[in-house]
């Protein structure tokens, strides 16, 4: 009984602490599983090692590692992801304190919130149809990353995150709302001038670009839809464009509602 009372207590905690860990499990199994067995990631059609270099004089296999380990943490699923980690592993020991770190303020979890429900709109809608079918172990990961991890920060969101004070969608828009649009073109910079080098070095392309709808260079990226490269990066950067700034306003408003019912109870309380 005692301890059953005692994880009621420290429920939130054991959440954060839980929701933390899932997804760095997955992202470093991931990532360690496939950098022992590099030789084992080849090219579909014709079965060649996708990231071997060449050989030593001895004859042995040289892999590049060092070009594998920046590809991995260049998807924008395990960057938003690790922010996420990082935000549950400061929320349940710093969110109640006078003095908050910067990634628990009201507009950095905004901005967190938003790129994390990206992660999730942009897999399912365009990423999940292009890659079936999954094996087990994708099916796992996918879900944990692209469903899992967004769904419970935004449980914590609008359970537990305190907001504090209210702000009106008016100052929002004017002061809040231009920073999130910062983080996805630093990410969308990077990766284009990234896909640049990699394209001129002659690459394959399965590695150049992060996403299908980031090659510039194809033609047709997706076989079955006849959209040129730069297209989908148009139609794509759109609807992120849109999905980005409805998400922040909505979690905005969402947020004060939230301290406009707590204060409501309080006085209720009172009275």
């Amino acid at each position: 009984m005692k301890f059953i009372l005692y994880l009621k207590k420290k429920f939130k905690v054991i959440y954060c602490l839980f929701w933390a860990a899932i997804p760095l499990i997955v992202i470093l199994v991931q990532y360690f599983t496939d950098l022992i067995f590099i030789r084992e990631i080849k090219i579909e059609k014709t079965g060649v090692q996708l990231w071997l270099l060449g050989f030593d004089s001895n004859g042995r296999a040289l892999f590049d590692y060092e070009g594998y380990s920046i590809n991995f943490f260049s998807f924008f699923t395990i960057q938003t992801n690790i922010f996420v980690i990082i935000w549950f592993l400061c929320a349940p020991f710093f969110e109640s304190s006078w003095k908050r770190p910067k990634i628990l303020r009201r507009d950095f979890t905004i901005i967190i919130a938003s790129m994390i429900s990206i992660t999730f709109f942009i897999f399912w809608l365009f990423l999940f149809p292009i890659n079936l079918p999954l094996s087990p172990i994708i099916w796992i990961n996918s879900i944990i990353l692209h469903f899992c991890s967004p769904v419970a920060m935004l449980l914590y969101l609008f359970i537990w995150y305190d907001p504090r004070l209210v702000r009106t969608t008016k100052k929002f828009l004017a002061a809040d709302l231009w920073k999130i649009y910062i983080y996805p073109f630093i990410y969308l910079a990077y990766s284009l001038i990234r896909g640049e080098f990699l394209f001129l070095a002659n690459k394959h392309p399965s590695i150049q670009y992060p996403y299908f709808f980031l090659n510039i260079h194809s033609p047709q990226p997706l076989k079955e839809i006849a959209i040129s490269g730069v297209g989908w990066l148009f139609i794509v950067g759109s609807i992120i464009f849109i999905i980005l700034s409805s998400t922040a306003i909505l979690y905005n408003y969402l947020l004060n509602l939230r301290v406009i019912n707590c204060k409501k109870s309080k006085l209720k309380a009172i009275a």
